[in-house]
């Protein structure tokens, strides 16, 4: 046998006993299972900066811009002034308004002083009296079934009956007497007694006021407003972020258009949303890291303070949302910037 045969032979007496070892009994592992969330320490989120409050202001009146003093996201502070308004407009219309009132409310009393006392009171009564009537007569539709069906006796009928007929006949004796008073024909009903007398024009007369009052009341709210100074609209918060300037000058202002928003910077929030798969580790009173994407060397220290509790289903995935207020603010984060944010799970 040659060299080269020995060395196959070798080859193959090798094989054949590793092949015999491979299919020999695998050998035991020890195999231990891992708590996947004992391993959570902190949960990573991406949030965006709110401010805590924000004031939308309407101007309500019909007012001349004459001059805008501020630009869209300028820090203002409280007494500062955004606009300077031309209220010659409204101060006339107050000035009418008033004049218009007064005027109404002489012409209502003088034509209430003329009415009647008595007839008033009379009516009143008679009022009182049409109520009870239809109490009574609804009780006797009931009292009539009743005895229909054998549950009550004729006596208590009757009672009930008679009962009715008195009302009747003392409304019918007050209604005559509304009649003479007034000196309208009974054919009428007493509630419109007075609508047939001075007593109509005393009522629209008094109408007429309270339109004229509500009317005054508006125009005179809107020279009243905490942000108008004279004629200078101002801040009314001691820090905040102007926005959604809704004029310029030579505009006229109206109720129903927004006039800016006041957005407050003293104390910021931070709005994330959680993945529902780690909501159940965060809690309010944790502490939460800061970091904004506009300088990643600057931290920040918070709180998570809010927990919504509902869930929502955005690109694709079911989140929570969450607020975290901002403890140690320099100064340097703005509403709208996006961090990032890890808050710390307790062990």
């Amino acid at each position: 046998m040659n060299k080269k045969k020995i060395i196959g032979v070798l080859l193959a007496g090798i094989l054949l006993a590793l092949g015999a070892a491979g299919c020999g009994a695998p050998a035991e592992e020890d195999v231990q299972q891992v708590d996947l969330t004992e391993t959570v320490r902190t949960v990573e989120a991406f949030g965006r900066v709110r401010p805590s409050h924000e004031q939308t202001v309407l101007l309500d009146m019909a007012a001349l811009v004459e001059d805008v003093h501020v630009r869209e996201g300028d820090l203002i502070r409280e007494g500062d002034p955004i606009f300077t308004l031309d209220l010659t407009d409204p101060a006339q219309t107050l000035q009418v308004a008033d004049r218009q009132v007064e005027r109404a409310r002489l012409e209502s009393a003088a034509v209430r002083d003329g009415i009647n006392a008595e007839g008033r009171a009379l009516l009143d009564q008679y009022r009182v009296q049409e109520i009870r009537e239809r109490r009574l007569t609804e009780e006797m539709n009931r009292q009539q079934t009743l005895f229909a069906e054998g549950a009550i006796s004729r006596e208590e009928l009757s009672q009930q009956e008679r009962e009715l007929e008195d009302l009747r006949r003392r409304k019918e004796e007050m209604k005559r007497d509304l009649s003479l008073l007034y000196g309208v024909s009974t054919d009428r009903e007493p509630v419109n007694f007075l609508g047939g007398t001075r007593a109509k024009t005393a009522l629209a007369s008094e109408q007429q006021t309270s339109v004229l009052e509500a009317e005054r009341s508006k125009v005179q709210a809107g020279l009243q407003r905490p942000h108008l100074q004279g004629n200078l609209v101002i801040s009314d918060l001691p820090r905040a972020v102007i926005t959604d300037i809704g004029y310029r000058s030579g505009d006229r202002t109206s109720p129903s258009q927004k006039a800016f928003t006041l957005s407050v910077v003293d104390r910021l929030v931070v709005e994330a949303d959680i993945l529902e798969e780690f909501i159940r580790n965060v809690r309010e009173g944790q502490t939460v890291e800061i970091v904004p994407v506009a300088d990643r060397t600057r931290t920040y220290q918070g709180t998570v303070r809010f927990l919504s509790n509902m869930a929502f289903a955005r690109n694709g995935e079911t989140v929570v949302p969450v607020e975290i207020e901002v403890i140690n603010d320099d100064g340097f984060l703005r509403p709208n910037f996006n961090v990032d944010i890890t808050i710390e799970i307790d062990s």
